[in-house]
């Protein structure tokens, strides 16, 4: 057995975390965003019972929270107040607790509600990043898509006078435009992004029974389903939101710590969280990784590390007896 360690003596090690998880926020600020959460269908615009108001609220709590361990940006859709594709409003980045903040803080809700584009978007993003982290989109909305290329909902369909079907307006037949039903263009932009290695996990804000079928497709495209029913994460207010992005957090972030060489005695090593010690344990501690290149952390130890904002993890190691390897 080969070890890597200098002549011997005790050595401490300050670990630092592998790679974390980026994350793009795909957010809807559709104009329904400003119905109450409690109320649905009732206008609170810039009242704290508005799902906009909520759902910022908990989504600014949660990065700040996990800013440290998931690399977060942020994507709003639409980017006008129709159908406009998603922008990038906040590059994926470490600690992007403040911009993601600030920039929740300046917008307000309005448009339609393009989830093809949004996801389509945030995927071109996500696919063009060099870095070797692994890649998520975090898609909330709380509608329907509603920006396909077909009739409005409830608008009856026609044949144009030079052959295709179109809409018909006040007895018109007239070309569609966006603002038709595009569940299906979701549901494959989705598909697209987990095909090219961007997962998405899809949170649904106080829908109704129509949008059911669509979200839970979404999610099972998506590659990353809530297990049991409904495929999605429903959630009906801030507090809801706040519990289903720490489960996701806590599904993608790291507790893998890299070792700049393996120990030179693996039964000798000594590992600390902010001074306190860590048990040996597969199920609720610490192991060493197969390699001997990594400490792993599981259980209780893992979860405080994916919910701490400041840590410190030290690792010691000791020295082997005389006559054993790297004495």
């Amino acid at each position: 057995m080969q070890f890597d360690a200098p002549p011997c003596a005790q050595q401490d090690f300050m670990l630092q975390p592998g790679m974390p998880p980026d994350v793009m926020i795909v957010l809807d600020k559709s104009g329904s965003m400003n119905e109450c959460t409690s109320r649905p269908g009732t206008d609170c615009t810039s009242m704290p019972d508005s799902k906009w108001t909520q759902i910022t609220q908990a989504l600014i709590s949660v990065v700040n929270t996990t800013q440290a361990q998931v690399n977060w940006g942020l994507a709003l859709f639409p980017s006008d107040a129709m159908c406009g594709a998603a922008n990038i409003d906040v590059m994926v980045n470490a600690m992007n607790g403040t911009p993601i903040s600030s920039l929740l803080g300046m917008r307000r809700p309005g448009g339609a509600t393009p989830t093809a584009a949004g996801v389509t978007a945030a995927k071109s993003y996500m696919m063009a990043r060099t870095s070797p982290n692994p890649k998520y989109i975090l898609l909330a909305t709380d509608g329907a898509p509603n920006c396909g290329m077909g009739c409005l909902p409830g608008q009856l369909t026609c044949m144009l006078p030079g052959g295709g079907t179109g809409c018909d307006f006040f007895g018109i037949c007239m070309p569609p435009t966006g603002g038709g039903d595009d569940a299906m263009g979701a549901i494959m932009a989705v598909t697209q992004a987990a095909a090219g290695n961007v997962k998405v996990f899809v949170i649904g804000i106080a829908t109704d029974s129509m949008t059911e079928s669509t979200l839970n497709q979404m999610a099972v495209a998506g590659g990353v389903p809530r297990m049991g029913t409904p495929s999605y994460y429903r959630v009906t207010n801030g507090m809801d939101l706040q519990t289903a992005l720490m489960a996701i957090t806590g599904q993608i972030a790291s507790c893998t710590y890299p070792l700049q060489r393996r120990p030179p005695d693996p039964s000798r090593i000594d590992v600390s969280i902010n001074g306190m010690p860590v048990p040996r344990n597969a199920m609720n501690g610490w192991e060493l990784s197969a390699d001997m290149m990594s400490i792993e952390f599981h259980g209780a130890a893992c979860d405080s590390l994916r919910m701490a904002t400041m840590v410190n993890i030290q690792a010691v190691f000791g020295c082997p007896p005389v006559g054993k390897p790297g004495h």
